[in-house]
C-alpha cells in the first residue's frame, strides 16, 4: 500500500512518499503550511468578517465594507483584494447597501484600533496593503513583536491602496 494511500495531505497539497524512511512529505500550496498543509498562515482577508479582532473605538462597528466604493465616488480604484476590506471612512457593511457612503461622523471622524489575532511570520519578508492618511503619527498599520512596533506604514494620502513593505 502507498504511503499516500490515505491522502494525507490537505488543502490540495501533494504527497511525496518517501519509501527509504517509510514516511511522507506535503508539498504544500502557497497559502499552506504544517506537516499536512493543514494550517494557514494567517487570515487577513476580511472575506469572513473581523470576529476575531481586537476592537477599540467606533472606526470599525461598520467593517469590513464590500467593494470598490471609492471609485462609486469618483475618487480613483480602492486596488482591494477579495471582495471585502477594512476602509475606515466608509460605510458599505453589506452587499446590498449603496456603494460610496461614508461612516457617521464624517468621512475619517470615527477613531480606533485594529488588532489581528496574533500569527507567525514565516519567511523573510511581510507586507501590508494599505492605503489613507499618510500622516504616521495619526492613522497606520503595525507590526507588534513583544508587545513593541517593529514596523509601521501609512497610506499616500489617497484611498488607493498600495502594497507595503
Amino acid at each position: 500500500m502507498s504511503l499516500c494511500a490515505s491522502n494525507p495531505c490537505k488543502n490540495g497539497g501533494t504527497c511525496i512518499p518517501n519509501y527509504m524512511n517509510n514516511c511522507y512529505n506535503c508539498l504544500c500550496g502557497e497559502r499552506f503550511l504544517g506537516n499536512n498543509c493543514e494550517r494557514v498562515p494567517c487570515k487577513f482577508d476580511f472575506e469572513n468578517g473581523i470576529d476575531e479582532w481586537k476592537r477599540t473605538g467606533t472606526v470599525f462597528d461598520n467593517q469590513p465594507t464590500y467593494g470598490d466604493n471609492p471609485t462609486a465616488r469618483n475618487r480613483g480604484p480602492s486596488n482591494h483584494q477579495g471582495d471585502w476590506w477594512i476602509g475606515g471612512a466608509e460605510h458599505r457593511p453589506n452587499i446590498s447597501s449603496a456603494p460610496g457612503k461614508f461612516q457617521s461622523g464624517g468621512g475619517d471622524g470615527p477613531q480606533g484600533t485594529l488588532t489581528s489575532p496574533t500569527f507567525n511570520v514565516i519567511g523573510q519578508t511581510i507586507s501590508f496593503l494599505i492605503g489613507g492618511g499618510c500622516d504616521v503619527n495619526v492613522v497606520r498599520a503595525e507590526l507588534i513583536v513583544g508587545g513593541q512596533a517593529v514596523r509601521n506604514k501609512t497610506g499616500q494620502c489617497k484611498e488607493t491602496m498600495t502594497r507595503k513593505k
